[in-house]
């Protein structure tokens, strides 16, 4: 049994020493050779379509490995804070801490960044949380958080059509937290959206 870790408290505070495999269930660990070599992942994903295929969403970028992590590539650069997939790997996105949402058609090989209807590239961008639907390849949402110091929730957007077009589905401060002023706050560092 193949099982990864990554390390480093994401986006900032304690740095780690890259990303880790172990190919017995987690009795042994060793260090797999990512360059450059991040000090913070944010997320580790094995593909549903090839467990061969697998991805680290780094400080560095979003680097993947197509033979277990034996070897790695760094396909986006920039500040990945999450990164997901569809079913059968021709719909993929990731978020880029301070610039933007990203897609891959092509398995995780390369990525384009999406600009039709979701926010500007600006300093407004903070962490960015994704996730795509299971039971719906082309189905997909981001959370877009705002940097310090208004640390909160800037959009939470819906695509049903693979990235092409985006609707606002945020909702609305009472709906989760009573009228606070400031809702789920800790946007910088601890954002998440799952389907």
């Amino acid at each position: 049994e193949i099982c990864f870790i990554g390390t480093g408290e994401y986006p900032s505070g304690s740095l780690g020493t890259g990303v880790y495999r172990s190919a017995d269930g987690g009795t042994s660990w060793t260090q797999l050779p990512l360059y450059p070599a991040p000090t913070r992942v944010s997320k580790m994903l094995i593909s549903q379509w090839e467990t061969n295929v697998v991805f680290a969403a780094t400080d560095s970028g979003i680097y993947r490995s197509t033979d277990s992590g034996d070897s790695w590539m760094l396909v986006q650069g920039g500040s990945a804070s999450d990164i997901a997939t569809s079913t059968t790997g021709n719909f993929m996105l990731a978020g880029i801490r301070k610039d933007g949402v990203y897609r891959s058609m092509d398995f995780g090989a390369s990525w384009t960044k999406l600009t039709a209807d979701l926010p500007a590239t600006d300093s407004t961008i903070g962490r960015i949380a994704v996730a795509i639907a299971p039971s719906d390849s082309l189905r997909g949402y981001v959370q877009i958080g705002y940097p310090k110091p208004i640390d909160s929730v800037r959009a939470v957007l819906k695509t049903t059509n693979a990235g092409e077009n985006w609707s606002n589905v945020t909702p609305s401060p009472s709906a989760l937290s009573g009228d606070k002023t400031k809702y789920l706050a800790q946007e910088w560092y601890n954002n998440v959206v799952t389907v």
